[in-house]
Formats: C-alpha cells, sequence, structure tokens
C-alpha cells in the first residue's frame, strides 16, 4: 500500500531555488506488526504531506528491516531504535548531547546512531504511540519517558497525536506525566476521558488538543481494494460475513483472570455460522508473520481459533494484511465484532456496524463520537452467552447503528485531521485550532541558575536511568509490548 499521491509529490527532487525541505521524525509507530500503529503512520505521511509541501519523514522503528522492506514512498526513511537501545545507547549519548547544547558547546558529534541523527535533524518530532502513560503497565512507563526525553533533550518540538492518555492515579506514572507532558509542543486528546484526566494534572493552558484517532483520516488505495477482491473468493464471503478481530493481548489479558479467551471466541463462531447463517472471517490487525511470538502478533491466536471452529465458513487470510487492506476487508463485511482498537476504528471509519470486546476506556471514549458506546463490553466481564446477546442487539439495531455512522462520520473524520493540522502549525504553517496561546516553558533566570539546575537533572536522571536500565533488562519482552493498541 502506498502511502498515498500528497506523499509520493513529496518525494520528487527538490527545487533548489526553494527553502530547504522540512523533516518529520515519527516515533511509536511501525509500518509491520501492528497495523493500528501502521494506519495512524500513513494518515500522518498522506495528511501532513497535503499541507506541506516537500516534507521529508524517518520513521524510528522497532522493526526496521520488516519496514524497510515494505516500504515504498521515497519521502519516508527507516531508521532503527529498539526499546533496549533507547535505554542503553540512545538515551545516554541523547543526554550528554543535551548537556553540552545547555553550555553552548559542539555536541552533533556525539550523535552516532541514525536514530539520534534523524531526530536532530527533524523541525517536528511527532509521536504516534496511540497509548501511553496509563496506569499498570509497568516497566513500559520507560518507553513513554523515552519517547518524551529523547527530542527534548535534543531540543526539538515534540506533537503528542491524538492517543490515550491516563489515569494518572500511580505515583510513579503521575509523576512522570506532570513532569514530562508540559515539555511538549502539543498533546492531543483522543476523547473526553483522556481529556478529563489531563486535566486533573494542572497542564499548561492550550498545550492540551482536543481531536480523535489520526487512522480515521487515512485513505485506502485502489491496490488494497483489489487485494481485498481477490480474498472474498472464500467460500465464507457467499453469505453475508461478520469479521472478527482476535487480539493476543486479550488473550493475555483473559488468561490472567482464568477465563478461557480461545473457546470463547470458538464457540461465538460455530453459533455465528451454523446457528446465525453468517459466513465468519478472522482478521489478524496486527501480524508478524513467521514468527510464534505474539507480541504485536495475534496470527497464532487467529490460527488456533481457526483450527478449532473448523467450518467451510470460517475463513482466515494467513499472510499478513496492511492497514488499507484490512480496511478495506472490514468494510466489505455485514459486522464487526472487535478486540483490537484499530480493528474498531476501521469498522466505524467504513460504516460497519461493530461489537467491541476491550480492556481499556480508550474505546468508549471513541465510540462516544458516534452515540455508539453501549455496544462496547469489557472483556473480563462478559460471557459467552453475553456476547450472542449484544451481538444479536447489534443486529436488531443495525438500521439506527448505521444512521449513525453515516451521520457522525464526517464530522470525525474532520476531527481526526486536527493532527495533521496541528503538525504543519508546528512547522510553520498557520494555526490549526482557535485554542488559546502555543505553550511555552516559562523563562528561566541566570545562566548560573541554569547551569545548576541542568546538572542536578543530569545527575538525578542518570541515577533513575542506570536503575531504570537494569529493570529493562530483565523485563525486556514486556516493554516489546509498549506500541501495542487494540
Amino acid at each position: 500500500m502506498s502511502l498515498g499521491p500528497a506523499a509520493a509529490a513529496a518525494s520528487a527532487a527538490p527545487d533548489p531555488a526553494l527553502p530547504p525541505a522540512k523533516r518529520v521524525a515519527l516515533l511509536g509507530a511501525t509500518l509491520t506488526g501492528n497495523r493500528g500503529a501502521e494506519a495512524m503512520l500513513r494518515a500522518a505521511v498522506q495528511q501532513i504531506s497535503r499541507l506541506v509541501p516537500g516534507v521529508r519523514f524517518t520513521l524510528l522503528s522497532l522493526y526496521p528491516a520488516d519496514d524497510a522492506a515494505e516500504n515504498r514512498d521515497p519521502a519516508l526513511k527507516i531508521a532503527p531504535l529498539s526499546p533496549l537501545s533507547m535505554v542503553a545507547v540512545a538515551f545516554p549519548l541523547a543526554l550528554l548531547a543535551g548537556l553540552l547544547r545547555r553550555l553552548r558547546l559542539p555536541y552533533r558529534f556525539v550523535l552516532r546512531t541514525p536514530a539520534l541523527r534523524a531526530l536532530d535533524a527533524a523541525d517536528l518530532v511527532i509521536d504516534l504511540s496511540g497509548i501511553s502513560f496509563v496506569d499498570g503497565r509497568g516497566t513500559i512507563i520507560i518507553y513513554n519517558v523515552l519517547v518524551v526525553l529523547l527530542p527534548v533533550l535534543l531540543g526539538k518540538p515534540l506533537l503528542k497525536y491524538a492517543q490515550a492518555l491516563g489515569p494518572f492515579r500511580g505515583r510513579l506514572n503521575r509523576f512522570c506525566a506532570r513532569w514530562l507532558l508540559p515539555k511538549t509542543a502539543r498533546i492531543v486528546a483522543r476523547g473526553r476521558i483522556t481529556r478529563a484526566h489531563l486535566d486533573e494534572l494542572g497542564l499548561p493552558p492550550g498545550l492540551v488538543v482536543d481531536s480523535t484517532d489520526a487512522a480515521f483520516a487515512m485513505e485506502v488505495d485502489p491496490q488494497a481494494q483489489a487485494a481485498v477482491e481477490a480474498l472474498r473468493r472464500e467460500k465464507a464471503f457467499s453469505r453475508p460475513v461478520v469479521a472478527v478481530s482476535a487480539s493476543s493481548v486479550v488473550e493475555r489479558l483473559c488468561a490472567a483472570r482464568g477465563i478461557d479467551y480461545l473457546a470463547r471466541m470458538v464457540e461465538l463462531i460455530r453459533w455465528l455460522i451454523d446457528e446465525k447463517g453468517y459466513g465468519v472471517c478472522l482478521v489478524a490487525h496486527s501480524a508478524r508473520p513467521g514468527r510464534e511470538s505474539v507480541k504485536n502478533n495475534d496470527l497464532p491466536v487467529c490460527r488456533r481459533i481457526a483450527r478449532e471452529v473448523a467450518r467451510d465458513f470460517c475463513s482466515f487470510p494467513e499472510r499478513a494484511l496492511n492497514a488499507g487492506e484490512l480496511r478495506a476487508l472490514i468494510g466489505s463485511c455485514r459486522f464487526l465484532v472487535a478486540a483490537r482498537f484499530h480493528a474498531m476504528i476501521a469498522g466505524l471509519a467504513t460504516r460497519t456496524p461493530t461489537l467491541q470486546v476491550g480492556w481499556s476506556h480508550k474505546y468508549t471514549e471513541v465510540l462516544e463520537l458516534f452515540d455508539l458506546q453501549e455496544y462496547a463490553l469489557d472483556y473480563a466481564r462478559v460471557t459467552g452467552a453475553g456476547l450472542r446477546e449484544m451481538f444479536e442487539r447489534v443486529e436488531r439495531e443495525e438500521t439506527e447503528i448505521r444512521a449513525k455512522l453515516a451521520d457522525r462520520l464526517p464530522e470525525v473524520v474532520e476531527l481526526s485531521l486536527i493532527n495533521a493540522r496541528l503538525a504543519a502549525e508546528l512547522l510553520g504553517g498557520p494555526r490549526a485550532t482557535t485554542s488559546e496561546q502555543t505553550h511555552r516553558e516559562p523563562a528561566k533566570a541566570g545562566r548560573a541558575l541554569k547551569l545548576a539546575s541542568t546538572l542536578a537533572k543530569v545527575l538525578v536522571l542518570g541515577c533513575c536511568f542506570a536503575y531504570l536500565g537494569a529493570v529493562l533488562v530483565r523485563n525486556f519482552e514486556d516493554l516489546q509490548a509498549a506500541r501495542q493498541t487494540l
């Protein structure tokens, strides 16, 4: 899937008479693995390219080899940045570079990695994480902290694209959020609940902007539509089809509570096929082919479900579909039962009646935009009978749901475009909103005081991250899940 005609135009040879092209570094997303992150990334590249002609992007990727193999856009470069290298290499070097910058000494010789050089060359850094600074996510807080600290240490403005943040009841999470979030250029709240959490922190006026998920603005190209037409030759599509997005994250959360997620999904799908007369298409919205690890990978759980269902009218595309193909596939179905957040976004964006089974406020605050929040279920509370009952309710109310989707979607897409307009504003374009004056850090008085403050921060940060780095090495698998969004 290409990133869009605007991005393609941006990749044309630069005109020497024009000013240098703007550069954007992208954090917290990949082109492969989590296809929800890919959808946000593609939407960002497509829409910013329209607003800022000639803009160039560098993606700091967890999966640089896979992403480079999938990337087809000359305007987008890939640089490696794993969670472990963030802590062990990028952070210490950025810390030293930040100190040298404060002392007005040469610092670029310290930037020894492609990721740090890309950050330093950027006019704007965008965090596409989707969810950050949420209580109870363990060592993932390290990743959230570093995504803010790296650009800040290098003096680069950071825009947090629409994402879920909070709650901030935990002491460590609340401290980190209060300390770091004011250092960003803008924070885009993905919904009402996130906005309420951020308001509790007492952040500076004008820092937080209300919008919704950037993926609503992703455009699907004709190649994706053609690929889906080939998939629809499966026997399941001879009936009206229910797309079912299974999730390795929800499976893990269910296992922690003693819930047999696999059995529950198998029971639901057999009921849909045998008693309701539907075809079912299993959808892996996060996929890393050839790997049995479930980190950013729903293929193993979907494969097990399909094997247990053992019905001709259950279709499961074994290959990894990209974000555009997934959206086109979901849009071709009658209904969607979604466990992944961006599978839900794909359903809403294609006006497909959706039943959501999730674990966070991030689902509810987006569904509220369509007045469809009552169709969201908590994975920990719903039973097999409850799932069937709610699906039948979606069936009965299909006409009303489709009417709400048709009525609200244009407004939601327009709201989503605020993300790209804010990026364009921070790159020197016109103001994107009518919100209060853009937040600025208060001036600090006195060079001596500034130097003392800098040295103290370096000492504290160095001690903290030496400890956190040791924790990270012991919990590396947990941190790799930082970018999982449902």
